[in-house]
Order: C-alpha cells, then structure tokens, then sequence
C-alpha cells in the first residue's frame, strides 16, 4: 500500500466513516488489505465488513460502479458479499482529505470459510465456481451503471496501468516485458461482443470466496473491469492449477476440473468455443504480471509458501514460453 494513504488514514478519519456506515468502531478488527483497509466489525449486533480505498488506488466513481455492479448481481440471486447502504442511504461513503478521498463501502459478511485442499478433490467445487460464473456473466450482460461516470476500467486500461508497473523491473526482465505486449497487441484486435466482453470479477480464487454446504461464495470485486469472459474462466483456472503443470496426472487433473467447470457453466451461460484459444494467452498475461508484481512489491525474506512456490523457476519458465497450463482447451469443451 502508498505509504501515503497509510499516512493520510488517521484515527478521526477512521471514526468518521465507521460512523458514516454506522458500524460500532469498538467491534472492528482488521484484515489482510493489500490496497485497502479492510475491517470485520458490527452493525446493529450483525457481522460485516468494511472496506476502505483511497482515491490513490480506486477513484470514487469506480467504487460506485463497483458497488453498483455487486448490488445488481445479488439482486439477480448470485451468491455475494452484498454491498450495504450507510446511514445516508448510499452505498459508498466518501470522505475527502488533503490528498485525496477516502471511500468506505460496506459489505454482508458471507458464510462459510475459505475452501481446504480436500475440497478440490473431486469435481463439486469446480461444479459450484461454473455455476457461479457462468450466471454471473450472464447477468454482467444487461448491467448498467446508474450514472456514466461509475465506470470501471476497461481492458486497455487495465493493460496499460500494468505496464507502467513494469517500469520499475529490471533490465534482465525486458524479454518478458516485451512478451506480455506482443500478446496484448494481439489480444486488442478481438472482438468485444455482447456476448462474449462485459464485466468480470478478474479475480477468483481460493482467497477470494468461501464455500458453505457447497455453495461459493464470491466477494472482494475490486479488480472488476470490462474484459473477455474467457479471460475470468483463464483466472479461475489459473488459480486452480498447480504451480508446475508438468506431469501426465497435473495435466489430466486441470482436464478433470476445466471439463467439469464447463458442464456447470454451459448451464448458465454460452461462450463461443473459438475463445478458448486464448485462454493460454490470457494466463500467460497474469503468470508474468503477477511475477512482476511480487518482484516488486515482496522482499524475497518475506516469501510465504504460496509466493515462494509460484516464484520457483517462474522467470525460466516464462522465458521459455512453457504454457502455464499445457492444454487445447478448445478441444475439450
């Protein structure tokens, strides 16, 4: 997180807009936030969770639109972390400082816990994650936003704020640079269809839901943008998979989940088969932003298991364009 927000996020601050959602401050404790503040507290003896983002990070008209989105999925019967009024009526709550705006928005708390090892085996979880995504795209179809300026990112600039990111890597790591643009250009000449380009959570993975009796639960949209659908089933996959997808059995096993998550997802939605070709080209695209991103932002002493698992041979494996998954997806729809 900018050292700034840290430093503008002072005690009164806070207070304010724990007041402003009406949550009981003495209840709060915090979570894990990477580029928010995200707490756990109580409205009115209920559990919720508030999240607090600077204008540094997410303008407040792409908070709304977040909000706005979230709201209409749970409005059709998805299975998220609802958005929550505050005590004016409004979904996000604004605050400026000196410099910026703080926005807090409030969400349900969702049931459940975050899925164990022992729930992958198996196809039900896969089944669960189609079944919520495959619904979630086709809600995302008929979303407007309720003012034109709540919009959320599109692709492009998605794209082009990773880039800038990537400034700050070193020179050894130019050809990988220059890997992720070539399949960027590539990716800008597709079509962006009703059917097959909208809304998309960005980002669903284990850290990302809970699962209750079986059903997921998605929440933390933050990453939302206006992208390929196909590009969130690669995320979904992506996540799924092990970090070395080397052997017969890994690959049979990501066969086993992919297939599975799309009998799911063709229940509630149709997608074009001719996208899964690119779903290699969109996980090569997160494999290296996400590289980049830990290269930049985690110290190698403070590697956990995760990160240290996914950085093992990574850069060796990007340079020699080894598919992060070695499927023809196309072929097993």
């Amino acid at each position: 997180m900018d050292l700034k927000i840290k430093a503008a996020f002072t005690p009164p601050v806070k207070t304010e807009l724990f007041q402003r959602c009406g949550v009981e401050e003495t209840t709060a404790v915090m979570l894990d936030g990477f580029e928010s503040f995200i707490f756990e507290g109580s409205r009115n003896g209920t559990p919720c969770i508030v999240r607090i983002s600077h204008s540094l990070h997410r303008s407040p008209e792409m908070i709304h639109a977040e909000a706005e989105w979230i709201d209409h999925l749970a409005q059709h019967g998805l299975t998220v972390g609802r958005p929550l009024r505050g005590m004016d009526g409004e979904l996000v709550q604004s605050l400026e400082v000196d410099n910026g705006t703080f926005t807090a928005t409030l969400f349900t708390k969702v049931p459940g816990d975050h899925p164990h090892q022992a729930d992958w085996e198996g196809d039900s979880l896969m089944t669960a994650l189609g079944h919520l995504v495959g619904k979630m795209h086709a809600i995302a179809k008929d979303f407007e936003p309720s003012n034109p300026e709540y919009e959320r990112p599109t692709w492009d600039e998605d794209i082009a704020e990773t880039l800038k990111k990537f400034e700050q890597l070193p020179p050894q790591d130019a050809p990988l640079v220059n890997r992720f643009k070539q399949i960027a250009a590539h990716l800008r000449d597709l079509p962006r269809g009703m059917d097959d380009y909208g809304l998309i959570h960005f980002d669903v993975h284990g850290g990302n839901f809970y699962l209750a009796d079986g059903q997921v639960w998605l929440f933390d949209f933050d990453d939302c943008c206006y992208n390929w659908f196909a590009n969130d089933i690669a995320m979904v996959l992506f996540y799924a998979a092990p970090f070395e997808c080397d052997t017969p059995e890994q690959a049979g096993l990501m066969q086993q989940r992919f297939q599975a998550f799309m009998r799911a997802y063709q229940q509630e939605n149709q997608l074009d088969p001719e996208w899964f070709d690119e779903i290699v080209n969109f996980m090569t695209l997160r494999e290296i932003d996400l590289y980049a991103a830990i290269l930049r932002d985690i110290p190698v002493e403070e590697y956990d298991r995760w990160v240290a698992g996914y950085m093992h041979n990574r850069r060796e494996r990007i340079m020699a364009r080894q598919p992060f998954i070695p499927l023809d997806f196309r072929s097993l729809v």
